[in-house]
């Protein structure tokens, strides 16, 4: 009942700036079971940030989601309004601008935008299933992904080069 009472006590800054905090590392747990091998790695690397989420005193819209209705069901002087205006609503904006500011737009700008690498991969592994990779389109270097074109308009291939 104390934990639930201290989170809606928190000014709407703080309770924004703590949910997003706590999504980045619920994220980064994500990316790291993902990236992980085996089963031992999963555990880790999701154990770790939601411990420091948890230990940090963080705040996570599921978690609320699930804290406060049991404090006030167990009689803590919260209202339902309490915990939607004070707790609910910064917690799931600070988680959301977190997961897609400081997570999915870092790890876009790091990889490239996502049209680029789904083209990219999708145009890899066709060449690997249809056993064509010395027709897939040449981007010699250019760092901005532009495509040369043979003579006749189309994308210069590999196969095109070489014939050259």
């Amino acid at each position: 009942i104390a934990l639930a009472v201290k989170k809606v006590s928190l000014s709407f800054g703080a309770t924004l700036v703590k949910g997003m905090l706590c999504n980045w590392l619920v994220c980064m747990a994500i990316y790291q079971a993902q990236a992980a091998q085996d089963i031992s790695g999963k555990i880790l690397g999701i154990f770790l940030p939601v411990s420091a989420f948890v230990t940090g005193g963080f705040e996570h819209c599921v978690a609320n989601m699930f804290v406060m209705p049991l404090a006030i069901m167990l009689g803590a002087p919260i209202t339902p309004k309490d915990f939607i205006v004070k707790s609910l609503i910064p917690v799931t904006l600070g988680n959301t601008i977190s997961g897609c500011v400081f997570v999915a737009m870092s790890f876009g700008f790091s990889y490239g935008t996502p049209e680029k690498v789904f083209t990219a991969t999708v145009q890899k592994y066709w060449a690997k299933l249809t056993d064509r990779e010395s027709m897939l389109p040449v981007a010699a270097g250019d760092k901005n992904g532009v495509i040369y074109f043979d003579d006749s308009c189309r994308p210069a291939t590999r196969a095109s080069i070489d014939y050259c």
